[in-house]
């Protein structure tokens, strides 16, 4: 029997019984809902470890199509894993570089990583009393207000790129070679420029103030 039917209506209905079925409205069934769960399995966590540790990891919805889960939930793997390596570099630089009550005067800049945004992380910082600030409160598209990004960083890609090198392995020596040679006293004046930096951005409102720095 033909029924002149086409393919794009057959499969319209093929997919309206199938989710009749699966909500139990067939058979006069009370209707069952269900919500699609992605277990962080151990085998998981030690793939997307893998992955996150190469030279070159692939991008999230890589890792997520090839661990057959959802991009959501191979950020929060990856965010927990991050985390399980943030914190105890927390627990030991803290102590060593603000000890005692000096604690109590400092302020932890850092930005939205996945590490630094973990529940555990952020759980930890609130226990010990840790002053943050938060990822509301920095700047991800304003003037760069970090010594580490307007000043410390630029200084290091200028010196590495006098190298000239033309290899990965290359390009991590120069830089672990420059890194070491990096004086104090260029981080100290950096440091030292920050509270005016920060003033001037107030007052600009948030705008960029490169030109009044000249």
């Amino acid at each position: 029997m033909n029924l002149n039917v086409s393919k794009s209506t057959i499969s319209h209905i093929a997919n309206k019984l199938g989710k009749e079925y699966r909500l139990g409205l067939l058979n006069n069934q009370k209707p069952k809902f269900y919500r699609r769960r992605h277990v962080a399995t151990p085998a998981t966590v030690r793939r997307i470890t893998s992955y996150i540790s190469k030279e070159n990891p692939p991008t999230i919805s890589l890792i997520a199509a090839r661990c057959n889960i959802s991009v959501g939930t191979a950020v929060s793997i990856i965010r927990h894993i991050i985390h399980a390596k943030y914190e105890p570099f927390i627990k030991y630089v803290i102590p060593h570089l603000f000890p005692g009550d000096t604690r109590k005067k400092m302020i932890l800049h850092q930005d939205s990583a996945p590490g630094h945004t973990a529940k555990g992380t952020v759980s930890y910082m609130k226990e010990k009393k840790i002053q943050v600030i938060t990822p509301a409160e920095w700047l991800p598209k304003n003037p760069d207000a970090a010594p580490m990004d307007y000043s410390i960083w630029c200084i290091l890609k200028e010196r590495v790129r006098k190298h000239k090198v033309s290899t990965l392995n290359g390009l991590k020596n120069a830089i672990k070679q420059e890194w070491e040679n990096l004086e104090q006293d260029v981080i100290y004046h950096a440091s030292e420029n920050w509270p005016k930096r920060c003033r001037l951005i107030y007052y600009a409102h948030g705008l960029h103030i490169e030109h009044l720095l000249q």
